[in-house]
């Protein structure tokens, strides 16, 4: 199994690409030129082969970066979208949530709140269950619903 590549080090490369500069790749970036050549030379050293050519005071990619930077735009929008993906799950403003509720509270209680919540939250799905206490209570346990709404003693 061949070693994987830094994700940081093919974000490197890809500013160098694209302002065709190491000093204004360093810039975007905020870490110094010297860094920005290190981890060029350290990806190059990974690959075993030249990435970046210097024609005159621009950086281009060579054949193989080229090949490269093909590969990379698609790999950081994956990782974007992974980062993006699991930030809104930490936040848990997406997912499933399995409300149980008696009759009463479904007619009166819960629609102000529901639609409160969907205007918050737009990716998360709840879904509704109506019921008596006993079914509730024992759908909870059964972990068929996640939460419970009940006006009777659950205990």
């Amino acid at each position: 199994m061949s070693k994987p590549i830094n994700l940081g080090h093919l974000q490197t490369f890809v500013a160098v690409v694209r302002h065709g500069s190491f000093s204004a790749a360093a810039q975007q970036l905020d870490v110094t030129q010297p860094a920005v050549s290190l981890q060029i030379r350290q990806l190059e050293k990974r690959l075993g082969t030249a990435l970046i050519e210097r024609v005159g005071r621009r950086a281009q990619p060579t054949a193989a970066g080229t090949e490269l930077l093909a590969h990379a735009e698609p790999i950081q929008a994956v990782v974007a979208s992974a980062i993006d993906a699991v930030a809104r799950r930490a936040t848990g403003a997406m997912g499933r949530v399995r409300l149980g509720t008696g009759a009463t509270a479904c007619i009166f209680l819960l629609p102000r709140i529901l639609k409160e919540l969907r205007q918050r939250f737009p990716l998360l799905e709840i879904t509704v269950t109506t019921g008596n206490t006993a079914d509730i209570v024992k759908a909870i346990d059964d972990n068929v619903l996640d939460v419970g709404l009940v006006t009777l003693p659950a205990g």
